[in-house]
């Protein structure tokens, strides 16, 4: 019988990986993305949802990110 490997042992969870400094996003990068999804015309109270979701979406992927 194999020993088992720490993945498969129950419970067990990966070690944390480090970020790469290098894949990090600028604060500008997110401000033009924000401001691009906040500047286009919301016909109605739904379309402004949506933006207001999709602008969300962007800062919580950064932050998730970084």
């Amino acid at each position: 019988m194999p020993a088992p490997t720490p993945g498969s042992m129950p419970g067990h969870r990966p070690a944390p990986k480090p970020h790469d400094p290098h894949s990090v996003v600028s604060p500008e990068s997110v401000d033009t993305r924000v401001g691009d999804i906040l500047g286009e015309p919301a016909a109605d109270l739904r379309e402004e949802f949506e933006q207001l979701d999709r602008a969300h979406t962007v800062l919580r992927d950064v932050l998730q990110e970084n």
